[in-house]
């Protein structure tokens, strides 16, 4: 709902310009934030918003410009300068320590002094509202590593919550968030926004910034090309009119036929009454597997990937028994695994896009025990090619490509060597939508060719849009199976995924296993 303050400025950015190099990321941006706000910055990647978001919180320095906050003119050269004056961060890739609890996590940056700490009941009295509201309480006391990916988001959200801010950077908050993590995040948000916190939300996600945005700020190409007060009348398609994007997300698909070819048969499942069920997903099929954090299609995915082992569950892939104990044996099977969280999960840093790429095809190249520089050169531009990856030089640092085209080449990565099956982990978090029907039309291309696409998204228009079937998991057992789903099975399936899904009427798309 748009606010409808009308207030001076809590912070303004004014003819602010930011250049790497000779790569120009932000050219005369102005824009201004009001007390309790959401303001919502939106566009493709690459268009500035989060180096936006980094200014406002110290990270970067404008070359030209001005950062006011209440009016008051600010140069930070440190995150704690901005912190100090009450902006804090939230990281799209974590900032978190793996082997430290929860709480450990969340009071980081709460200590008084060098070598003095709060006490533990204080800590826990300054954190407990925010750390119930978004779920965490339960976890206090679990080592942040033990914890998966949507839960491990929220974690990141509650450390930068619990210093109390009075502006809050989110960089795509939702990318690894289910249904009800989204739900609980903008809970909080809304709650601290009536205490006049002011929230900045960086988002590819045009239903996020309807639903909850008061303003929204569109960029493209390190320029601001419109700021809007967000209200009833203000529609998604207005917002990707002015970006020039069309929603490629809510095309219509295909309609799928399946092939008579099985590829995996996955034995040992339970439905919904608690009896042993098994399925089949065919060659060439795209098949997802939908849950909120902690139902259970984690150890599905652990079993099909190789990452955990899942010894009640038997598989087959063709006609031969799959077990694999690690994820190099699923891919000597001809399965490959992408799993979430760029940063933490697949990049090598500090390695170049040729390197990131070409890593697991090593042998390919290989001649008398020698890498063949211009062959390997040359299979990573074309690749690169095929996914549409916008880039310098092959020989660029993997850092310096956006995350939508960082996705690219992970997923190029996965394809090179997953010759039978990929599984995927949220595959399209925190891209924009032109890279988002990038990767979706290399995934279509590839399942019409044969390949089987095993997909475990935390977004439910994804799952919907670009499964051919779609298996809904609570506490531990598969509820439903959609066939050609459709969004106007949202609801239901949602209703699966929170444990109050009822047995569904006759439908030709819906069965009850």
């Amino acid at each position: 709902m748009a606010s409808l303050r009308q207030e001076a400025p809590i912070l303004e950015l004014k003819s602010t310009s930011k250049s790497f190099g000779p790569t120009v990321a932000l050219d005369d941006v102005s824009i201004s934030f009001t007390v309790g706000e959401i303001h919502c910055l939106l566009g493709e990647n690459g268009a500035g918003k989060s180096t936006v978001g980094k200014l406002i919180a110290g990270l970067y320095q404008p070359d030209v410009g001005t950062i006011s906050v209440a009016g008051q003119a600010m140069v930070f050269t440190h995150p704690l300068e901005a912190l100090a004056e009450g902006i804090a961060l939230v990281y799209q890739e974590l900032s978190l320590f793996p082997d430290l609890t929860v709480f450990e996590n969340v009071c980081i940056g709460l200590e008084n002094g060098l070598f003095r700490r709060p006490k533990k009941q204080a800590e826990l009295a300054r954190c407990e509202p925010i750390l119930t509201e978004l779920g965490l309480r339960p976890d206090l006391h679990t080592k942040l590593k033990d914890l998966p990916a949507a839960k491990q988001q929220l974690v990141e959200v509650a450390k930068a919550l619990a210093k109390h801010p009075r502006i809050v950077v989110m960089d795509e908050p939702t990318s690894m968030l289910g249904h009800p993590e989204r739900k609980a995040l903008f809970a909080a948000i809304e709650r601290l926004k009536l205490q006049d916190v002011t929230f900045i939300l960086i988002t590819h996600h045009l239903d996020e910034v309807i639903e909850f945005g008061d303003k929204v700020t569109v960029m493209k190409n390190g320029r601001v090309l419109t700021s809007l007060t967000l209200t009833p009348e203000v529609t998604a398609e207005d917002i990707a009119a002015l970006l020039g994007a069309h929603d490629h997300d809510s095309d219509d698909k295909k309609s799928y036929v399946r092939s008579t070819v099985e590829k995996i048969r996955i034995a040992g499942l339970l439905d919904a009454d608690g009896r042993e069920k098994t399925i089949s997903i065919a060659k060439g099929e795209v098949v997802g597997f939908y849950g909120v954090v902690g139902c259970g299609r984690e150890r599905i995915m652990g079993a099909l990937s190789g990452s955990k082992k899942a010894p009640d569950l038997a598989i087959t892939l063709g006609e031969r028994v799959y077990a694999p104990s690690t994820p190099h044996q699923a891919s000597d099977c001809g399965v490959a695994f992408l799993a979430t969280g760029r940063s933490a999960n697949a990049i090598f840093a500090s390695r170049s896009i040729e390197q990131n790429l070409t890593i697991t095809q090593l042998s390919t190249f290989e001649k008398f025990g020698v890498i063949d520089s211009l062959a390997e050169a040359h299979a990573a531009n074309e690749q690169l090619h095929i996914m549409g990856t916008r880039y310098g030089k092959s020989s660029d640092a993997i850092g310096s490509l956006s995350g939508g085209n960082q996705q690219k080449v992970l997923l190029a990565r996965t394809l090179a060597h997953g010759k039978e099956v990929i599984v995927l982990e949220d595959p399209s978090a925190g891209i924009d939508i032109a890279a988002k029907h990038d990767i979706h039309n290399v995934i279509r291309a590839k399942a019409d060719a044969g390949l089987t696409v095993l997909m475990f998204s935390s977004d439910l228009p994804e799952t919907i849009t670009h499964c051919d079937t779609v298996y809904t998991v609570f506490n531990g057992r598969i509820v439903n199976r959609y066939n050609t789903p459709s969004m106007r099975d949202e609801a239901r399936i949602i209703a699966d995924v929170l444990g109050s899904a009822k047995k569904p009427e006759p439908s030709p798309g819906i069965e009850s296993i």
